[in-house]
């Protein structure tokens, strides 16, 4: 097993934690490094810990607030994981997805007097983003990264269910409310990770189980 050689510590500019850069690390950030006409840009070593890292690369993520807002193509109201006072356009799925618009007119050149991350932020707020995703579902408008689902509510990344409430990760699911990470189950409430379950309640990592409590 390979070991890593601590090359520098430095503290973290947000919350003062104390983090060290390894000689893995430099290798890394050089391995990626990118270059523009022959010469390599080197990419800079952290400023924050890998904890207030992480948070930064999540918050750019949302799957579990929706909002209404109006589509910035047919100006209908819709729901959307972009609330209405971001600067994004946002279209619906429909929209998004069709062919009436041409993706070729938001190509740029890359400006050297500005940033990366300012010319990113640029392009990402002027083209369109999907207001979310839901696709082949019946009554379940108000669901995040769901398909093929009937009669769902306040659901995340959930497939082929129905009849369920303010769950997430789940597969095949049949009336059930407020579980995660479960497949294959019904009649089952405040589960957490499980397998096969009916009629459980307060259960955690259980698989092939009827009427179990806690």
């Amino acid at each position: 097993m390979q070991t890593e050689t601590i090359v520098a510590t430095k503290n973290c500019t947000v919350c003062a934690t104390e983090f060290t850069i390894t000689d893995k690390d430099l290798e890394f950030y050089k391995k990626v490094s990118p270059s523009f006409n022959g010469e390599k840009i080197e990419i800079p070593t952290p400023t924050q810990c890998p904890k207030c890292r992480e948070r930064r690369r999540l918050s750019f993520r949302n799957e579990r607030k929706l909002y209404k807002r109006k589509c910035d193509f047919s100006g209908k109201e819709i729901i959307s994981i972009y609330s209405p006072d971001k600067p994004h356009k946002v279209y619906d799925q429909k929209n998004w997805r069709s062919d009436q618009r041409d993706a070729l007119e938001y190509g740029r050149d890359f400006d050297f007097s500005k940033t990366f991350s300012e010319q990113f932020n640029a392009l990402f707020i002027e083209v369109p983003q999907s207001a979310f995703l839901n696709l082949r579902n019946e009554n379940s408008e108000y669901n995040n990264f769901i398909s093929d689902c009937k009669n769902c509510y306040y659901c995340y990344d959930i497939i082929d269910t129905e009849d369920t409430l303010y769950s997430t990760r789940i597969k095949k699911i049949q009336d059930c409310v407020d579980n995660f990470d479960i497949v294959q189950s019904n009649n089952s409430y405040q589960c957490i990770v499980g397998d096969n379950l009916r009629k459980c309640y307060f259960t955690y990592h259980c698989q092939d189980c009827n009427d179990s409590q806690f």
